[in-house]
């Protein structure tokens, strides 16, 4: 154990036992050499010598050894304690059966709090989804409330904003339920700080009916049987039947399904086919009616919506001349009943099916798709009367690289396009790896659908041939050998416009590896051709949601894009935003400028169900335009799917990081026992002795002073 520091000390350049001989030495130097004098001298005048020239001596010792005085202090630090208290929905008095608000309140004002208080400084937090201070606490509880559970973040945020305060210890008050981010038991094992959980809640399964997913193409046909299977949990409801049904937008029942519950615990799915008779948005309400004493109605229903297509997708497809990956592309998208194509093919100077498409022609398509086109034979003259009758009718095109293209005769559409166009400089290979996820890439369900494009064989791509655009967004990259990435998938969204382009050449290697349905390049095409069709109105202002469907514990976000008389993002508009629900005066609010063109806005939902968004845009009290849109609202959060305490998990927090699990109940107990060693904190303060020009001028007078007085009295 290291000896404390005495309160001052002394410290040199040089040590401090040849400081106190130098010093000596020059003392008894002054001394000797006015022990006589010619002329004699008297001997007050000796000792004044002596002393101006031992003090003379000793301030140039002084200087040359720099010394300074040390003072060390011990200082008592208050022991910090940081309380996060977990706000999120699954903690919601309903959720407990309990009045946790009321629960949380008692205890936190209780005289055994108080007294941590006292002993300790503590520091509260509130979490959801996101960290937030709980300035106001014990009074402010419901600041952080939201639709996810991140315990990791939390931990990870807290331990960052809370480094300064060196806390002695973490109180972590949650339910355990995590159902985002990463795990929070290895954030425990990291922590320099013990982490003790409150766990809050019953560990015990209460009776609970959900509905844990829906699985279902959001994107259909005019007049298809659309599959709908949910996934459903029951808990502690063994030997009752239940109902599961699903509404139609009209609030109807479609179809019901009763089901037999044969065990505690049990997980099962419910099929439903929904017939879609028209095009456009529909909303469907999956229900399973609540139990009587069931702990929380809240995840027994769910909405869905369905965007319908007109019956057949109609693909316009020009490419360049017929070859295996052309006839490949034709098949996997000719495979399927609800799709009908559209040929070009390059022959000579013009195609094999007959002549350029017209305006009336393109009237009646849905997509146009160049494939390995245009080419060196394609007529430059032709092409540019093409391009402005794809540009007249707004149509969605898809650019897929296919190999043999002249890139000079494609620049003409690189403004329809979600990449710019160069000189190719090579030809390289490689793997497509997914950078994000989207739903033209996976359906919702698969969650692992990244590993699966591991298994897939490499693809070639031109160097150097695509840079995506500001504003387009990258799906995949084609990662070549020598470790560099070239974009692979690239789609836009802009002006009532959408595009795609894929610049890879073999895709047909992936139709031959995984074949089909259930493979992966026809469920991608199939997608990219559905979200490609499903066009925008060609207005200057464009209202878009996030997603189609949210919960009442998160923020209804929503994006405005504004665009001048030729289509370019216009800024500087004053864009008003009015929320409608079916009772109730509407919400009006002003938008937030992004740039670009575009404006973000939220709100709060009030209630569950369908609200209505109508925006205006208007520059210098000239008005734009206006869009307007629908949304829908559930109670249903994916905190209800965990309605229990989860205590391994609180335990694994707490044994990892050394701190200790309490169960709500002992918890006032626990914070009596808390006691935190006294926590000494030394510093140092350093003062230099010596330097300056009043340590220079006090030697040279001393000097002087003996000088002349040597002088005076005629010594040598």
């Amino acid at each position: 154990m290291n000896e404390p520091l005495p309160p001052f000390l002394l410290t040199a350049s040089y040590p401090i036992s040849l400081l106190i001989v130098a010093i000596i030495a020059a003392i008894v130097f002054s001394v000797w050499s006015y022990r006589r004098t010619n002329p004699p001298t008297m001997l007050p005048i000796k000792i004044l010598l002596t002393s101006l020239r031992s003090l003379g001596l000793i301030g140039g010792i002084w200087l040359i050894f720099q010394p300074k005085l040390q003072i060390n202090r011990l200082d008592e630090l208050q022991p910090n304690v940081l309380l996060l208290l977990d706000r999120s929905a699954s903690m919601n008095p309903a959720q407990k059966g309990i009045n946790l608000d009321a629960e949380l309140a008692e205890l936190f004002s209780s005289p055994t709090f108080e007294q941590l208080s006292s002993k300790a400084n503590i520091v509260s937090y509130g979490f959801a989804d996101s960290l937030k201070s709980l300035s106001g606490f014990p009074s402010q509880l419901d600041s952080a409330v939201g639709p996810e559970t991140d315990i990791g973040n939390a931990l990870s945020e807290v331990m960052l904003q809370a480094d300064p305060l060196t806390p002695n210890l973490i109180l972590l008050v949650t339910d355990g339920a995590n159902n985002s981010g990463i795990d929070p038991a290895r954030i425990a094992r990291l922590s320099k700080v013990p982490i003790s959980t409150i766990g809050v809640g019953s560990v015990e399964k209460k009776l609970d009916l959900m509905i844990t997913d829906i699985a279902i193409n959001p994107i259909v046909y005019q007049g298809s049987k659309v599959p709908v299977e949910v996934y459903f949990r029951a808990i502690g409801a063994k030997g009752q039947s239940i109902e599961v049904f699903i509404r139609g937008p009209d609030g109807r029942t479609i179809e019901k399904r009763i089901i037999n519950i044969d065990d505690h615990f049990s997980e099962g799915k419910a099929s439903f086919e929904v017939q879609v008779d028209s095009s456009g948005k529909f909303f469907y309400r999956v229900e399973i009616p609540k139990l009587d004493n069931e702990l929380t109605p809240d995840n027994n229903s769910r909405s869905i919506s369905i965007n319908s297509l007109a019956n057949k997708l109609r693909i316009l497809v020009i490419s360049g001349a017929p070859d295996y990956g052309l006839g490949d592309f034709i098949h996997r998208l000719g495979s399927n009943s609800h799709v009908e194509i559209m040929q070009r093919t390059e022959q000579g100077g013009g195609f094999y099916e007959g002549t350029w498409p017209d305006a009336e022609t393109l009237s009646k398509i849905d997509v146009v798709v160049f494939h390995h086109f245009p080419t060196t034979r394609t007529s430059s003259a032709k092409l540019q009367e093409f391009n402005r009758k794809l540009i007249d009718s707004s149509l969605p095109l898809c650019f897929i690289d296919g190999g043999d293209i002249d890139v000079s005769k494609l620049k003409p559409f690189s403004d329809l396009l979600p990449v710019t166009v160069s000189n190719n400089v090579g030809v390289g290979s490689g793997r497509i790896s997914p950078i994000r996820r989207h739903a033209i890439l996976t359906p919702p369900e698969d969650e692992d659908f990244s590993d699966k494009w591991l298994d897939l064989p490499p693809l070639t791509a031109a160097l150097n041939l695509s840079q995506p655009k500001p504003n387009s967004e990258l799906l995949a990259e084609l990662v070549l050998e020598d470790g560099r990435k070239i974009p692979a998938i690239a789609i836009s969204e802009t002006a009532g416009r959408k595009s795609a382009a894929i610049v890879v050449r073999d895709l047909w290697k992936w139709g031959m590896f995984s074949p089909g349905e259930d493979g992966i390049l026809e469920p991608v095409l199939e997608r990219l051709m559905k979200w490609l069709a499903l066009r925008k109105s060609n207005k200057q202002v464009q209202l878009e949601f996030a997603k189609d469907q949210f919960s009442m514990r998160e923020v209804v976000s929503f994006r405005v894009n504004c665009f001048d008389e030729g289509f370019q993002p216009f800024d500087g508009s004053e864009v008003v935003a009015e929320i409608s629900f079916s009772t109730g005066d509407p919400l009006i609010t002003t938008l937030k400028g992004e740039g670009r063109g575009q404006y973000s806005g939220g709100f709060l939902p009030w209630s569950t169900g369908n609200y209505t968004v109508k925006v205006t845009a208007s520059k210098d009290g000239k008005r734009l335009g206006e869009d307007r849109g629908t949304l829908t609202v559930d109670a249903y959060s994916i905190e209800f799917l965990d309605s229990y305490l989860n205590q391994p998990l609180l335990q694994s927090i707490a044994d990892g990081s050394g701190g200790k699990y309490v169960p709500f109940e002992s918890a006032a107990s626990y914070f009596a026992s808390l006691s935190f060693p006294p926590q000494l904190v030394a510093s140092q303060r350093n003062t230099e002795l010596w330097g300056g020009w009043l340590h220079l001028s006090l030697i040279v007078i001393l000097l002087s002073i003996e000088w002349l007085l040597r002088i005076r009295l005629g010594m040598l």
